[in-house]
Formats: C-alpha cells, sequence, structure tokens
C-alpha cells in the first residue's frame, strides 16, 4: 500500500489522503494542551475519487490546534496500515 497524506489548512480545512488498495480510512488527532492518552480524536474519512495512480480520501475538519496527526486504513486484503505522525499542525 502507497499512502501520502498533508492538512490543508484554510477555511473549510481538509485532511487529504492518497492512497491505494483502502477501503476505508480514518483521521486521528491529539488536540494541543491534552496531551494525554485516551484525549485522541478521530472522524472517518470519505473517498472523492478513484484513478490508477491511487485514490484520494478527504475530511472536513473543525478549526484545529492539534498535535499527533496520523491516518489508519484498513487494506483490502485486511491488515491495517498507519501514517507517520505529521507532528504539530495549527489551523485557524
Amino acid at each position: 500500500m502507497a499512502i501520502s497524506f498533508w492538512i490543508y489548512c484554510d477555511e473549510g480545512t481538509s485532511a487529504v489522503l492518497k492512497a491505494r488498495n483502502l477501503t476505508q480510512a480514518t483521521i486521528s488527532w491529539t488536540p494541543t494542551g491534552t496531551q494525554m492518552a485516551g484525549h485522541d480524536v478521530s472522524q472517518s474519512m470519505k473517498k472523492v475519487n478513484t484513478s490508477p495512480d491511487g485514490d484520494t480520501w478527504d475530511a472536513e475538519l473543525p478549526d484545529v490546534m492539534s498535535t499527533n496527526f496520523v491516518v489508519e486504513g484498513i487494506g483490502k486484503d485486511g491488515k491495517s496500515v498507519r501514517t507517520m505522525d505529521i507532528g504539530n499542525v495549527g489551523c485557524e
């Protein structure tokens, strides 16, 4: 599975995932100031485009000042896959 992931910060902030062979994807993050286990926020991502080069998944995010963004997905083979933590992101 190939995955690339980024956060687009502007009005209507979106998390965009490019991936192949996923059946579902979820973005998770830890709101700033709550860096304790159990305070993560998760949101399902929606597949918005399919192409031979990889599918595009999207999730519109609320105003966010967060740490530890990761995306987890389930591959067509049933195995879990996870992105690296992309670090701190701030959007207002």
